[in-house]
């Protein structure tokens, strides 16, 4: 196979270090019997029109590794559509001088949109070569971009791509959040680590008598949060422990920190190294005891695969990426990014320093992240987006649409007319949901259904075994049923003498209605729950009864928890509850599951951090404010009762936008103008997107 590698950036006579993995990757992929190569357009933006250019040789025969460079400036101020197809036509001009000498690639490798995605996409399409995408940079999540062009841009690069992928699972959750695509656009694949750190391992111990030596390499940037490792050594130092920490790396902050270091008066625990090249790491690995990192975000962590694969433990903050890489095997995650934690961390690794297994930990890294490894899932992926671009011209974007249905009884409504409503209903709406091939969630008030069992009358038994007649053929026809709890139907009797607030639930009938529940469905999956006020779930009691049912997922649409304040929240495990978001919690939500933890704090808030949407689903109606776009609240305002030819067309542009679309509605409320709008909304979202309507396959991701 012929792979031509694109990199956003690569090493130059300045920096022989820069972009070191992307060369490390196309000599794995050489040393497996393919062909590699490199294709390095260097893009200079406008704003960069007089400022110093590295020179690039146009070709080098890197020790076998063919490689061609171009530095790129554009010349257009404020059209930046206009400068990205000269970048495009640029590389262009750069691949036919590749493709001269060394042959047409099977498929093309682009690291990170910005801007080698671009230039790739250019080359794709001119000569109909399948497009491989891996994203490195923070910048797609950490809000650095905020121009419209770049996002769609960006957004296309990863919709139109063969295959994209992210360094690590958190950065692929980051990327699918704050560009809003289907997460089935993206797979992970981690960096790999260089042979050379597998060499001649040194297995260290460590002797409370002598010094217990840290490394830490990386750019000096203020990202990588150097202070804190010092504060953190500080503390050590003044206990009278003996640590050093060797620091390798160049860039913008170093004599910041030199200077921060002279003023903790720690010159002589803390050693700079200056650049090291891939050898001197290694030495600096080998004399080291442990290695450690203190960044706020990192992608992945390429640093921490090269000490492990020396057999070294790492300390870090769990800055994301390293959750795919740090196990209690073979170091410590930190949540906390306080000196006093990291400096407990240090000093229970050195209590505990002769118990880690540093050939174990040589070789599980080795299983994991070595070139062999990398090269080896590479080749695969290869492989599909080349089997893809044969059999697949083009295929529809990936969409999440989820519906769901209340069936609320009103109080007091005869059983007869209330199953005959629902029968009706559902007489419209299956039919409907079968024919688009959608599935949908109905919640079904269960207080109702344990007061017409309570009743035990010919017609409370006939519409009990009407309604679960209905329930029945639903799921059936791959629909979930799920419980609903509406505490207004507390205040019908039971035979109990018994007056209940509002905002309060009978913990009995809560249990006795999700097991009723079970009882009339026991082919069907119970695995999540609404409620009909915000502050219901929130009883202390209420979690063991969820949990002895094994339901872990809250599908309540909350109102502003603001005016519930006085209500305590339940102790809830981390990934006990989800909910769907108002946009009381968020800027700006676009649809998405939330994860809360035990306060109701979303564990993970999906911002929609580049870019805002023109229309926004407001309380009094579909209108225009604030420039952005709200999905869930009180009001239900997408829902399917709603829709009309009127306003048909915004909710089909919502779901343009997003790749996530939710209706919720009473089946009571829907008018026959309603089902005619709601069909032609199945129908345009199912001829123009690939939809998921399955919640389960929804929620994985979240």
């Amino acid at each position: 196979m012929h792979i031509l590698i694109i990199p956003s950036w690569y090493k130059s006579a300045d920096e022989p270090m820069l972009g070191s993995f992307f060369e490390e990757q196309a000599r794995a992929l050489i040393k497996l019997g393919h062909q590699a190569g490199i294709l390095y357009p260097d893009y200079h933006p406008p704003s960069a029109l007089f400022s110093r250019m590295t020179k690039l040789p146009p070709y080098v025969n890197d020790n076998g590794l063919h490689t061609y460079a171009l530095n790129v400036r554009t010349f257009l101020p404020k059209m930046r559509m206009a400068n990205y197809t000269v970048h495009g036509m640029a590389a262009n001009k750069l691949f036919k001088k590749y493709v001269a000498k060394h042959g047409m690639p099977d498929v093309l490798h682009a690291h990170s949109c910005n801007h080698a995605g671009i230039a790739a996409a250019y080359i794709s399409k001119k000569h109909n070569l399948p497009l491989v995408i891996t994203e490195h940079l923070t910048t797609l999540v950490s809000h650095s971009i905020v121009h419209d062009t770049d996002f769609k841009i960006t957004r296309n690069l990863f919709k139109n791509a063969d295959k994209s992928l992210a360094v690590s699972q958190v950065f692929k959750d980051n990327l699918v959040s704050a560009l809003h695509l289907h997460p089935h656009y993206f797979d992970v694949l981690h960096n790999m680590v260089n042979d050379l750190f597998f060499d001649n391992i040194q297995i260290k111990k460590y002797n409370a008598n002598e010094p217990f030596i840290l490394f830490t390499n990386s750019f000096l940037h203020q990202r990588k949060n150097h202070k804190l490792l010092f504060n953190a050594l500080k503390i050590l130092v003044s206990r009278g422990i003996n640590v050093h920490l060797h620091v390798g790396g160049y860039g913008s902050e170093e004599q910041t920190l030199k200077n921060y270091v002279n003023q903790l008066q720690l010159q002589n625990n803390i050693h700079f190294t200056g650049m090291l090249q891939r050898h001197e790491v290694k030495q600096q690995i080998d004399a080291c005891h442990a290695f450690v990192l203190a960044s706020n975000y990192e992608t992945f962590g390429v640093v921490l695969i090269e000490a492990l694969a020396g057999g070294r433990p790492v300390i870090t903050t769990d800055s994301k990426g390293p959750r795919d890489i740090v196990t209690s095997h073979n170091g410590l995650l930190l949540t906390d990014y306080t000196p006093e934690t990291f400096a407990a961390a240090i000093a229970q690794l050195m209590q505990n320093y002769n118990r880690y297994n540093q050939q174990e930990i040589s070789k599980q890294c080795h299983q994991q992240f070595s070139q062999q490894t990398i090269a080896g899932k590479l080749t695969g992926i290869y492989q599909t987006a080349i089997n893809k671009r044969i059999h697949f011209k083009t295929q529809p974007e990936l969409k999440n649409l989820l519906l769901t249905f209340d069936f609320k009884p009103a109080l007091n409504s005869a059983a007869t007319d209330i199953a005959n409503t629902f029968n009706t209903t559902i007489q419209k709406l299956l039919p409907l949901l079968n024919k688009h091939q959608i599935n949908a969630m109905f919640f079904i008030d269960v207080v109702y259904l344990l007061h017409l069992k309570k009743l035990q009358t010919t017609d409370a038994n006939a519409t009990l075994e009407h309604i679960t007649s209905l329930l029945q053929k639903l799921t059936a026809n791959g629909n979930s049923v799920l419980p609903l709890y509406n505490y207004n139907w507390q205040h019908v009797s039971f035979d109990r003498d018994k007056n209940i607030a509002n905002n309060n639930i009978d913990s009995q009938y809560l249990n006795d209605g999700i097991s009723l529940l079970k009882d009339l469905l026991p082919a069907c999956k119970i695995d999540g729950i609404r409620f009909t006020n915000a502050a219901l779930f929130m009883q202390p009691d209420i979690k063991e009864i969820l949990l002895a049912h094994d339901i872990k997922n809250n599908f309540s649409v909350v109102d502003d928890l603001k005016s519930n304040t006085k209500v305590e929240p339940v102790a809830m495990p981390e990934k006990f509850i989800y909910r769907f978001e108002t946009d009381f919690y968020v800027d700006c939500f676009n649809g998405r599951f939330t994860q809360f933890n035990a306060t109701l704090q979303p564990i993970s808030t999906p911002k929609n951090i580049t870019h805002k949407l023109e229309q926004r689903f407001s309380f009094s109606g579909l209108s225009q404010t604030n420039n952005q776009i709200n999905v869930f609240n009180g009001n239900k305002i997408l829902s399917v009762n709603k829709l009309n030819p009127i306003n048909l067309d915004l909710f089909k542009m919502h779901l343009a936008q997003n790749y996530f679309q939710y209706f919720i509605s009473d089946l009571v409320q829907i008018s026959d103008t309603s089902w005619h709008c709601f069909d032609s909304y199945l129908q345009h979202a199912i001829t123009t997107y690939a939809i998921e309507s399955n919640y389960i396959n929804m929620l994985q991701y979240y």
